[in-house]
């Protein structure tokens, strides 16, 4: 008997009924667009359309493995994040909303600058506070395209409050094109940071570093990325005596794995039994990966850079690291749910 996408959304309904899918509906409508290969406009137009045998089959397998706790993400073998699809595998971690606030607060620090120092060309009166002193006694002139920012710039004010007003910046898209810095991403995954980033500022060079580099390149044939400007290093950060290569940055942009004992404990079955504990677990009580970025910002990021930092519950350790003689400016922002979700720090010196 030929079954209706009505039908089957109650069938699914009914099968994922444990409390444990919570995102039932939101799920249940994911797998529909994947099977029916339909636009959700279409299927909400369309509930009394019937389905074919093979869409039938198909949806009913995807609901029966994931009644086993395997998440939807690898089931569909992708995940959507910011504004592109990712491939995953079981072998990389899958991409969270949450890390989407760490890609659109890197976007508007560099938007608001460049809109900053660009409103100020041509200005050269004496209290233009945009010009920048480009005598010789000047120690600040050689500096990178993100160490050039006016003195208070960056601030509770004026940058932070603005992102979590949720300002909105998409209609100065067409300013991205004219920044390039050099960016630097600690961890990167499957990419969905990095190549995030190269989809703002294409003229950046980017760089994704981790401990394979596999997925990372699966995602940029994926989203069909040829340029050169981003790439990806495999490398074991915990390392030292690998940095020397590494260069010297403008931003660096981090969601390392930081769960402690406690945290792996606590954990939600469908991420401990599923997704790679490389990628959720760190020595020193979740603290490791946090710690090496601080040594490394010592001497790969210029005067000026950027950090901004996924973090949890231990963000005050983690803003520790970084002392208040390097740091001219820290704050958190929260997620949608008031918890901090990102660090975000400028080095002074």
């Amino acid at each position: 008997m030929k079954q209706t996408i009505t039908q089957l959304l109650d069938y699914g309904r009914l099968e994922l009924a444990q409390d444990i899918f919570a995102e039932r509906e939101e799920e249940l409508l994911r797998i529909l667009i994947d099977v029916l290969d339909m636009p959700k406009h279409e299927i909400f137009l369309n509930k009394n359309m019937e389905v074919s045998h093979d869409q039938y089959t198909r949806f009913e397998e995807i609901i029966q493995e994931r009644k086993t706790g395997k998440p939807l993400a690898y089931i569909l073998g992708y995940s959507y994040f910011y504004q592109d699809k990712f491939p995953v595998s079981e072998q990389t971690l899958i991409p969270r909303y949450d890390t989407e606030i760490l890609v659109e607060l890197v976007k508007k620090y560099y938007l608001k600058r460049y809109n900053h120092n660009n409103s100020c060309q041509g200005d050269t009166s004496p209290n233009n506070s945009c010009r920048r002193d480009t005598s010789p006694n000047n120690s600040d002139q050689e500096t990178s395209c993100c160490a050039n920012s006016v003195q208070g710039e960056i601030s509770p004010d004026n940058f932070c409050q603005e992102v979590s007003n949720q300002a909105n910046a998409s209609d100065q898209v067409n300013t991205v094109q004219e920044i390039s810095c050099r960016i630097l991403d600690i961890g990167t995954g499957t990419g969905a940071i990095a190549l995030s980033l190269h989809r703002i500022f294409p003229n950046a060079i980017i760089k994704g570093i981790d401990l394979f580099n596999e997925p990372f390149e699966n995602s940029k044939k994926y989203l069909d990325i040829s340029s050169q400007n981003v790439s990806v290093e495999k490398i074991d950060f915990l390392d030292e005596s690998l940095w020397q290569g590494l260069g010297e940055w403008d931003c660096i942009v981090s969601n390392p794995p930081y769960l402690d004992d406690h945290d792996m404990n606590v954990l939600d079955s469908h991420v401990k039994d599923f997704e790679p504990h490389s990628a959720l677990y760190a020595e020193e009580g979740g603290m490791s990966f946090y710690s090496a970025i601080a040594r490394f910002a010592k001497t790969h990021l210029v005067k000026g850079g950027m950090i901004f930092l996924e973090i949890d519950h231990k963000h005050k350790k983690v803003s520790q690291l970084f002392s208040e003689e390097e740091y001219s400016y820290r704050e958190l922002v929260n997620d949608l749910s008031g918890l901090p979700r990102v660090l975000i720090l400028k080095k002074l010196a």
